[in-house]
């Protein structure tokens, strides 16, 4: 369904680029078709990720979800900044006339589209924290958003009769595309900057780091061990909570190991979603990871 409406409206942008020569309208159009290849690389990640660890993969294949975030955001970005250059060129050049009332019909109808879309996928996802179907629906609501504001300021200028408003006529396809820039690329640069700190299996924020070390050590202060280490990792989409433990008695049985393991996932889940508990044992004297 998402990749239907993708080639439909990507299909209306580029369209009326061709018959009304909008860069802005191209640009919307180009945000749009990118949504397809999203869709079908997004449906084999979201099948992989899911997949046990094996031998050449201990840590799953989670990593692949912000993988393909970074490599997303990365394109959209040089796709603005060509956009950019090009409106920059045509502002020297004089600006281009558009016509206006055609820009509104096409920036009311690609805003209901996308608004619909995003509306379907949120119901048929439900309440799911998939990072990747939470990525197709923003992506749904901020092509909306853009062809809404579009349609909006032609709107202006065709229908408002005013000397200081018509001036800006000519140029109002390259503003809007820099003001476009201007939103969006802050929001990529995020994008790539989170995708990338998970893709080197970077460390939660302090705060968070903090608040999961202190839960574990809450679980583990009631147990009678000699000591114990707590370490986080962002692991793709999840967090990988490593505890060593050094325990002077016996090793604990499986099922006692098991019910440790649950007892820790249950109180970190409460700070994070989607978390998991790495859980060994050391005899007291032996060096752990932390020594």
């Amino acid at each position: 369904m998402s990749i239907i409406g993708t080639l439909l409206l990507a299909a209306l942008g580029i369209g009326f680029y061709f018959v009304l020569g909008s860069e802005a309208v191209l640009l919307d159009g180009l945000f749009t078709l990118m949504g397809v290849p999203t869709a079908i690389v997004g449906l084999y990640v979201a099948r992989v990720s899911r997949e046990a660890p094996t031998e050449d993969y201990p840590l799953g294949f989670a990593q692949a979800r912000p993988m393909l975030e970074l490599f997303k955001s990365l394109f959209l970005l040089g796709l603005i900044t060509l956009a950019v250059i090009s409106s920059i060129d045509t502002i020297m050049a004089g600006g281009r006339q558009i016509e206006g009332t055609s820009m509104v019909i096409y920036g009311g109808a690609a805003m209901v589209a996308c608004f619909l879309f995003g509306g379907m996928i949120s119901l048929l996802a439900g309440k799911t924290d998939n990072s990747l179907v939470k990525l197709e629906r923003s992506q749904w609501i901020q092509d909306g958003l853009l062809s809404g504001a579009i349609g909006i300021a032609f709107g202006i200028v065709a229908w408002v009769d005013h000397p200081s408003v018509a001036f800006i006529g000519p140029f109002l396809d390259q503003v809007l595309v820099i003001a476009l820039a201007l939103f969006f690329v802050p929001l990529y640069l995020r994008t790539i900057a989170s995708s990338g700190k998970q893709l080197l299996i970077s460390a939660p924020s302090p705060k968070l780091r903090d608040a999961i070390r202190g839960s574990v050590e809450e679980v583990l202060r009631t147990e009678s061990f000699a000591s114990f280490s707590v370490a986080s990792v962002y692991s793709g989409g999840a967090v990988l909570v490593d505890v060593e433990v050094r325990i002077s008695d016996n090793l604990p049985d499986h099922a006692e190991a098991m019910d440790l393991k649950h007892r820790l996932e249950t109180v970190v889940g409460q700070i994070t979603h989607h978390v998991e508990i790495w859980l060994s044992y050391f005899p007291a004297g032996r060096e752990t990871s932390e020594d």
